[in-house]
């Protein structure tokens, strides 16, 4: 077992239903402790049941298509724990996410020894802590961030997103988000942030889609619908068709854009295509560089494993897919993590054209729970010197400009098809 085998099996000896803990102020501490402001990460944050993480992987390709440096987090992964954490495609070095684990292993242990009521991160929380510290150190453009389990206390959900997605949601998870629509709904719109866009899936069940718009008005958060926005066109597949590819036409109000040759299978991608498309342009009217151009390419160039039209196909048997056998406790390493600055062309850039920030509005919507639901326990008290603990709907606000040692520059020019 080689080193960073042993540092993932590490990781690993935190997950199990006995470890999942819900509440924001443990990553906050820990964020805190890596040096790691998980507000100034410019970033669109997605949540739901079915197709969130295509959807993501989506987004990201159409930004990188259009010249940004983009930030990719998804779960689980399906070969390799670094497929997690992308920055351009590119999964995360070794070399750095073995330096990644020993430094959030040591900052959390000084954050959970702060207080009486602090207590040590999670699997999740802390591999959403290295992605973060691993995307602001490489000052990302953009990055595309998928939840884990629900939302409002999900660990990704210190972030101020310029933009919020909810894809499909279904019965999921019920004994920790509750065992109706409404009430997942409700969880999943945690990340509906004050006065930002959200994309809402247009497949959307009318007893969750109820609760998202009401959580969108009660925050002024205007709400994207794709079939608003655009309309896509795809041949219907015939039952004796193999899964393959499939040819998408995208028109939008203004233009046709390029046909798009999708890798993805299945027709529901379509649903997650529009979506993903829907939030490119939103984007585009923010100020960033994503073309027509981009757009197609990006969805033609995507490539991501394990999206199926069926579940018949069995899990991959390589080790390096498994979840390694645990190694004897031992106290978390203290070595330092060492950033690599990048060049100053990948400055981390910031839209123009984003709203004003407002407080969180006093009142959920009616179907909106007031309260954690009682599978969900509240957050512990941070450590004085972290951010303050989530209020009982929603994170607090700021603004997700970079800070001033990290002066913005402008994006790369829009890549343009080749003559």
């Amino acid at each position: 077992m080689s080193s960073l085998d042993r540092k993932l099996a590490a990781l690993f000896t935190r997950t199990g239903g006995h470890s999942i803990k819900f509440g924001l102020s443990t990553t906050r501490a820990l964020l805190a402790e890596m040096d790691a402001d998980p507000l100034a990460l410019p970033c669109v944050h997605i949540a739901g049941t079915n197709g969130k993480g295509s959807t993501a992987a989506m987004i990201a390709a159409i930004a990188d298509a259009a010249g940004l440096r983009t930030a990719l987090y998804t779960s689980p992964h399906i070969f390799r724990f670094s497929e997690r954490i992308r920055i351009s495609g590119a999964p995360i070095p070794d070399d750095a996410l073995s330096d990644l684990i020993d430094f959030a292993l040591a900052a959390d242990a000084r954050q959970a020894a702060a207080t009486p009521t602090s207590r040590p991160a999670t699997f999740f929380e802390l591999t959403t802590a290295i992605a973060f510290k691993y995307f602001l150190d490489a000052h990302v453009h953009l990055a595309v961030l998928e939840t884990g389990m629900g939302g409002r206390l999900d660990a990704t959900n210190v972030v101020d997103p310029i933009a919020s997605v909810i894809m499909p949601i279904g019965l999921e998870h019920t004994a920790y988000l509750g065992d109706t629509l409404a009430t997942i709904a409700a969880e999943k719109a945690g990340i509906i942030k004050p006065e930002r866009p959200v994309v809402i899936a247009d497949s959307q069940p009318p007893e969750a889609l109820q609760v998202l718009l009401e959580t969108a008005q009660s925050r002024n958060a205007p709400v994207i619908r794709p079939a608003d926005r655009l309309s896509i066109r795809a041949p219907r597949p015939r039952p004796s068709d193999l899964p393959g590819p499939q040819t998408l036409h995208i028109q939008t109000p203004d233009a046709d854009l390029p046909p798009v040759r999708l890798h993805l299978p299945g027709p529901f991608q379509v649903h997650n295509a529009a979506a993903a498309v829907a939030t490119a342009l939103h984007l585009r009217d923010l100020g960033l560089p994503i073309t027509d151009h981009a757009i197609s390419a990006g969805l033609s160039a995507l490539r991501f494993p394990g999206r199926l039209p069926s579940p018949t196909i069995p899990p991959p048997t390589s080790t390096s897919a498994t979840t390694p056998t645990p190694p004897p406790p031992s106290p978390p390493p203290s070595a330092p993590y060492a950033a690599t600055a990048p060049s100053s062309s990948s400055a981390a850039f910031s839209p123009t054209k984003m709203p004003p920030t407002t407080s969180e509005p006093s009142a959920p919507p009616s179907h909106a729970p007031t309260s954690s639901p009682s599978p969900l326990p509240a957050a512990p008290t941070p450590r004085p010197s972290s951010p303050p603990p989530l209020p009982p709907d929603s994170p607090p606000r700021s603004s997700p400009s970079i800070p001033p040692s990290r002066p913005p520059a402008p994006p790369p020019s829009p890549k343009t098809p080749s003559s």
